[in-house]
């Protein structure tokens, strides 16, 4: 889905997958893709779920609801 968006860049980015999914390439997709460098990205996990450790990123705010949590970073 994101070769399809290529031609355009992105400043601010949500993500809510399922809980579940594998997403451990996401980051690196997205930044070789459709970020532009300081866009940001709102994105929702799992409660226990560790924050991305990916130098691209950079965590500016995390939120626990429930089961949930919401991380707020910044493409690097």
């Amino acid at each position: 889905a994101l070769r399809s968006l290529t031609s355009r860049r992105f400043q601010l980015i949500f993500a809510d997958p399922p809980y579940d999914l594998e997403v451990s390439g996401l980051v690196q997709a997205l930044a070789d893709t459709i970020v532009t460098p300081g866009a940001l990205f709102l994105f929702e996990s799992r409660k226990g779920n560790e924050p991305f450790s990916d130098p691209a990123l950079k965590l500016l705010k995390e939120r626990r609801y429930g089961d949930s949590v919401v991380r707020l970073y910044e493409f690097l």
